[in-house]
């Protein structure tokens, strides 16, 4: 799944970094260009019942993540 973190300008990594870049960084924002940018990946896929989730394929197995309160948990994390 590294290319899915790593892969630029479209990145898992790359997007986070510029949703909190902004000035109201925000999850929705957030997974709305997750979505856009790794929707056609085969190790991405975005949970239809609740669009908070998103699994990504790891090389041991499948991590889903909860976008809710992923911008604030990050900020502090990039340095502008």
């Amino acid at each position: 799944a590294s290319d899915v973190y790593k892969r630029q300008p479209h990145g898992f990594i790359s997007t986070l970094e510029d949703e909190l870049k902004l000035p109201s960084p925000n999850d929705d924002r957030l997974m709305k260009t997750i979505d856009a940018n790794l929707k056609k990946s085969q190790k991405y896929k975005w949970d239809l019942k609740n669009n908070h989730e998103f699994t990504l394929k790891h090389f041991a197995k499948d991590v889903k993540y909860n976008i809710e309160g992923f911008v604030f948990k990050n900020m502090d994390t990039v340095s502008g």
